[in-house]
């Protein structure tokens, strides 16, 4: 390699002026919020409160089922005999009745 006889200028050295440092504020990074897929949701139908009227009881007919009718037997009462005294008869000359 050929030397090169050029003089090497020097460079001047500049003095830097000592930059006051800026803090820098961080920068929230702003999260993106994944859109989330609406479900449509089925709507409700609200049911109307009604007003209780107080209704008759209608009663239903109820088919009558014929029931056989048992006869009762009728208890017969013992009628208690009495008995006969037997009248003594009496002792002649005795003052008993």
């Amino acid at each position: 390699m050929r030397q090169k006889n050029k003089k090497k200028k020097k460079k001047k050295k500049k003095k830097k002026k000592k930059k006051k440092k800026k803090k820098k504020k961080k920068k929230k990074k702003k999260k993106k919020k994944k859109k989330k897929k609406k479900k449509k949701k089925k709507k409700k139908k609200k049911k109307k409160k009604k007003k209780k009227k107080k209704k008759k009881k209608k009663k239903k007919k109820k088919k009558k089922k014929k029931k056989k009718k048992k006869k009762k037997k009728k208890k017969k009462k013992k009628k208690k005999k009495k008995k006969k005294k037997k009248k003594k008869k009496k002792a002649p000359g005795s003052r008993r009745k």
